[in-house]
């Protein structure tokens, strides 16, 4: 990304809050500068204001703060709701609602979550593969019982079928 000069009128009001989502979420101009992939001094023109982000820069600007580029551009978002066109009112409010929830959520919310889902999966997968090594153990018991059974069984023909005055192998 190429970030020029221009000579356009830049909004001192939107260069303040440019100033402000940076010291909100970083330490420095330089730290932001490195996350966006701008120089230091790109950077420090826009907060001085004889310079302004070109699209490409305010997509990273969006993206690495927490800021829309509608409220970095006019001061206002485009939608709280996110439903402009074509809801009900309470739809609308419904939207509301749930773009504060989300904007409450950090990253780390959002990752231990992802962590505990994770680790419920894994949990769930585990179980079920001992299950089905605990089945398939109980098949092979089954078999072996059957198998001890049929013999118990060929044997109790066997000795059945002989003659009364034959040996039975015991003395």
């Amino acid at each position: 990304m190429q970030e020029k000069n221009t000579k356009d009128f830049v909004d001192p009001e939107m260069v303040e809050r440019l100033k402000k989502a940076i010291s909100e979420k970083y330490k420095s101009k330089s730290e932001f500068a490195e996350k966006i992939g701008a120089t230091y001094e790109i950077v420090r023109l826009w907060c001085k204001g004889k310079s302004k982000p070109s699209t490409d820069f305010m997509i990273s600007i969006a993206i690495n703060t927490t800021i829309s580029i509608d409220w970095l551009l006019t001061g206002k978002e485009k939608s709280e709701s996110g439903c402009d066109v074509g809801c009900t009112e309470d739809e609308k409010e419904l939207g509301r609602q749930a773009v504060k929830v989300l904007k409450s959520k950090t990253a780390a919310d959002y990752s231990g979550s992802l962590r505990d889902n994770i680790k419920s999966f894994y949990l769930a997968v585990i179980a079920e593969e001992e299950k089905n090594n605990n089945v398939k153990q109980l098949q092979n018991d089954m078999n072996d019982l059957r198998q001890e059974i049929n013999d118990l069984k060929n044997i109790i023909i066997a000795a059945s079928t002989k003659e009364p005055n034959e040996p039975t192998g015991t003395g």
